[in-house]
């Protein structure tokens, strides 16, 4: 009984002694914290000085004796910081929010904050400008989940153009936005029918408007919606339209209507965007 009692004693005091320390430790962080994210700003401002006047940031350090990897280190510390403080403008957090990005984990808000900063860091973004940034994040995310297999058979394959890269921040985009104005599949599934068809139509409507498409085409709007549930993606449909014929009536802006009866067909497929401009000039032949 009496080594059991000794055992909780001891235990106790143990407890007590990481409690202090926690506590302390939190005080000296939130100082250490703010100095340290102080510091590294004044090394990124010295070093971007340094650079703009042709000077050597490393010869700096050297007069201040700082080493060097000190300095790299507390300039880490500001980035990162400034990531982590980092508040982005509403749509932009609501649309990462729909994609399904996590952005209290690190790695998945510096992609975003990264897609933010290169796209000029705009103070109040519209709902296009929101969707391209976390189009863009998204397509740098799914990037950077590539196993070993994945890259095993892209080293085999070709890289991708950037008509590609472009296609696919677009179909990105398309998703969420998609998700933002219908909802999700798990969502879909709750909502009546003819709720759906009323939010699918509000959706094609803002992106023909937002991607300046014709909306009275029902080609283009069943390809919106198709990229937008997923089904396709505009890379897909644009090798499609380049291989197959087409049939459709083009208006033009003054209102005239040409009749388009083919881009190709089978025998001769479209192989370039050059060729299929050539047979549109070639198709637009009977006037209504």
């Amino acid at each position: 009984m009496e080594n059991k009692l000794t055992i909780s004693v001891e235990t106790n005091a143990v407890e007590e002694k990481v409690l202090t320390l926690i506590q302390l430790i939190g005080g000296l962080w939130l100082t250490a914290r703010t100095r340290a994210k102080e510091l590294g700003e004044k090394l990124i401002e010295l070093r971007e000085l340094c650079f703009s006047q042709n000077n050597r940031f490393n010869d700096a350090l050297n007069e201040l004796g700082i080493p060097h990897s000190t300095a790299y280190n507390f300039i880490a510390i500001a980035e990162e910081c400034r990531i982590v403080d980092f508040v982005f403008p509403d749509a932009v957090s609501n649309y990462a929010r729909v994609a399904g990005m996590d952005l209290t984990d690190l790695g998945t808000k510096t992609v975003l904050y990264n897609a933010f900063k290169d796209a000029g860091s705009p103070s109040d973004p519209n709902n296009g400008e929101a969707i391209r940034i976390v189009g863009v994040a998204a397509g740098a995310i799914e990037d950077a989940k590539d196993d070993s297999s994945e890259e095993e058979k892209a080293a085999t394959e070709e890289p991708k153009g950037k008509r590609e890269v472009m296609l696919d921040s677009f179909t990105t985009a398309f998703v969420v936005t998609y998700k933002t104005f219908v909802g999700t599949k798990s969502e879909v599934k709750k909502i009546r029918p003819q709720d759906v068809t009323a939010r699918e139509g509000e959706f094609v409507n803002a992106m023909c408007e937002m991607y300046h498409l014709d909306r009275n085409n029902s080609y283009t709007r069943e390809i919106v919606l198709s990229v937008g549930r997923g089904k396709t993606t505009l890379a897909h449909e644009y090798d499609a339209f380049l291989k197959r014929p087409i049939v459709d009536v083009v208006v033009m802006s003054d209102g005239t209507r040409f009749v388009l009866p083919s881009l190709g067909d089978e025998d001769r497929p479209v192989a370039s965007v050059d060729e299929a401009v050539a047979r549109l000039r070639e198709s637009w032949t009977k006037t209504y």
